[in-house]
């Protein structure tokens, strides 16, 4: 959650100071290891 949120803030701070660089893909929450 706290991660979660700081890349929400680190997002926004980043719209806001004008950057026209789209966000950095997420990884998702579980990766499974492949069999």
């Amino acid at each position: 959650m706290i991660n979660h949120q700081g890349l929400l803030l680190h997002c926004i701070d980043t719209a806001s100071a004008g950057g026209a660089t789209p966000p950095p893909p997420r990884p998702p929450r579980r990766v499974r290891p492949p069999k």
